[in-house]
């Protein structure tokens, strides 16, 4: 996500739409960072621009009450709905709270500075030990079936309170973040009830609607990628969960081959401790170069 620095390596960036990135001279770059997964929809989404054209007519940047704040707020419930299901069989349940954050930040300092982790980059034991020292799992769209699997396996130790922070399909350092609590005992109240920051209206509102295109491209029936992404992922170097890869040898490794996909064209994260991402939208000549990529990989282990 935004602050971590995975766009260090290009040059100037003259204008970014959907995946893809350009640069002064024209050159065309395919997005497999997409900010950390904050654009996971895109660099421009097609609502969300339309809403933050709509709120900035109306002045509304300064953090005013209103409806939006609690239509974001329903919006974030609805991303991690299928969290509460899952945690649901290890006792757990989601806070009727959602906190919002103006930034990463805030939501760190709140949280005593607790570590933000992604757990698809862990192995089990991992998430036991990050679990218990306080850490904040990162929650991503479209990763189910990896919830399923890490909250069944039974050598998974969880404290009485977890803590999800869901990543927000909006890119960028202006977004807000959100914290929900899971908590073992249900009749507990929630201490951090009612402290959170207050967000700009606008923001709030941009935000929402990035969050509800989300939920409908969640929804959508059958896979949301062309038919020919499934050759282009290497089970020796990834491990694919929904739209996410996840690195499987060592930062090293890791480091050549993302300077062969930038010499490519192709921008993957900063390191390894991030998922790339498949793009929703992608031509089968990209796909056929990060195919290469791999091949030639693979001819130097």
């Amino acid at each position: 996500m935004s602050g971590d620095f995975g766009y260090e390596a290009l040059p100037p960036i003259r204008r970014a739409r959907d995946y893809r990135l350009y640069d002064a001279g024209g050159r065309r770059f395919l997005d497999m960072y997409l900010d950390g997964g904050s654009a996971i929809l895109g660099h421009r989404p097609e609502h969300m621009l339309r809403s933050l054209k709509s709120s900035a007519a109306k002045g509304l940047w300064a953090s005013f009450p209103g409806k939006d704040i609690s239509r974001l707020k329903k919006a974030i419930a609805g991303l991690c709905a299928p969290l509460s299901s899952m945690t649901g069989k290890r006792g757990y349940k989601i806070s009727p709270a959602v906190q919002l954050f103006r930034n990463r930040e805030r939501l760190l300092a709140f949280c005593a500075s607790a570590k933000l982790v992604d757990p698809m980059t862990l192995s089990v034991a991992e998430c036991s030990s990050a679990a218990r020292d306080g850490a904040l799992f990162l929650w991503r769209p479209f990763a189910f079936g990896f919830w399923e699997r890490l909250l069944e396996d039974e050598s998974l130790m969880l404290p009485e309170l977890l803590r999800i922070v869901p990543v927000l399909p909006v890119p960028g350092d202006f977004a807000p973040w959100a914290l929900l609590s899971l908590r073992r005992i249900e009749d507990t109240p929630s201490r951090d009830y009612g402290n959170e920051d207050p967000i700009s209206a606008s923001v709030a509102a941009l935000t929402a609607t990035a969050v509800n295109d989300l939920l409908r491209k969640v929804a959508e029936p059958g896979s949301p990628w062309p038919s020919f992404v499934e050759e282009a992922v290497s089970s020796l170097l990834w491990q694919r969960i929904g739209p996410y890869l996840v690195w499987k040898l060592d930062r090293d490794s890791y480091a050549l081959f993302r300077a062969s996909s930038l010499r490519r064209r192709i921008v993957l994260p900063p390191s390894p401790d991030v998922p790339a991402i498949i793009p929703f939208s992608v031509t089968e000549g990209e796909v056929q170069s990060f195919l290469r990529i791999e091949e030639e990989f693979h001819g130097n282990l």
